[in-house]
């Protein structure tokens, strides 16, 4: 049964399912995936930071009020005394230089004229999570997404799209960006996934937001074989997840002895 639901980050986050974010676990190693699954992986970062504050403006504006704006340095008494007072009240400190960038990362991406028409729309769905289960081999796979934002456009029908904030939004330098950050498959997850609830896209947008002046926006939709392509992992993460559920077991890189070489530049290299 799949259900889409609108449920926060940290409910979505809670639920113990494949996502795309766990399948590019999987490729390195299914025992990374299992730690990072049972949460022993520590992953947050100021620049995911600074991509939820950009995603709160843009996608929930009115969940704004969680953030508190820090008036001192944070090395200074004055700064430790504000950021502690401020996590006392369960608020999330930012910086006003992080403040005004996401500012204007936001200003940037609806002066687009896709954006405008897609974030002024009556049908747009933000934040909501799908859960689905697939069959894989007789095993039962949970299975999750969080998609960003959702809209039914005239003539094109319902486009999903997703946020990036990047430092670059060269479209040269994007195709080896999201291929190292597995953007192909999560395209392929989502529109497989948004299928277990009828809702069959044709395209995927992302939009490419610059983190820096002048926050260049680069929206972008991949082409079907890239597509097909990530799809293809997915599957083979799907099938890996199903035999390491039914073996109890998440294996690591090697249980063997290894003989490996020197990297093949270093030969040519001169003393």
């Amino acid at each position: 049964m799949a259900t889409l639901v609108k449920d926060t980050d940290t409910a979505y986050h809670a639920v113990k399912a494949l996502s795309n974010s766990g399948i590019g676990k999987m490729l390195e190693c299914p025992a990374i995936f299992k730690a990072w699954q049972d949460g022993g992986l520590d992953e947050k970062t100021k620049a995911l930071d600074l991509g939820h504050l950009f995603h709160s403006l843009v996608l929930e504006p009115e969940t704004v009020g969680k953030y508190s704006l820090l008036k001192y340095q944070g090395n200074t008494k004055a700064g430790k005394e504000e950021r502690k007072e401020a996590e006392e009240q369960g608020k999330i400190t930012v910086s006003a230089k992080d403040w005004d960038a996401a500012c204007s990362m936001r200003d940037a991406l609806l002066k687009k004229p896709f954006a405008k028409l897609f974030f002024s729309q009556k049908s747009l769905q933000t934040e909501q999570s799908l859960y689905w289960e697939e069959t894989v081999n007789g095993v039962s796979v949970p299975c999750k997404l969080r998609l960003d934002a959702m809209a039914n456009i005239p003539r094109l029908g319902i486009i999903p799209v997703d946020l990036k904030s990047s430092l670059s939004a060269n479209p040269e330098e994007l195709p080896k960006k999201i291929y190292d950050y597995g953007y192909h498959r999560q395209a392929a997850w989502y529109l497989h996934g948004l299928q277990q609830v009828g809702i069959h896209s044709q395209v995927f947008v992302f939009f490419f937001c610059e983190k820096d002046f002048p926050y260049l926006v680069t929206p972008i939709t991949l082409k079907q074989d890239a597509i097909e392509y990530g799809w293809q992992q997915c599957q083979a993460m799907l099938e890996s997840y199903a035999q390491c559920v039914q073996d109890n077991y998440f294996p690591c890189y090697s249980n063997d002895i290894i003989e490996i070489d020197l990297p093949h530049w270093a030969y040519r290299r001169t003393a």
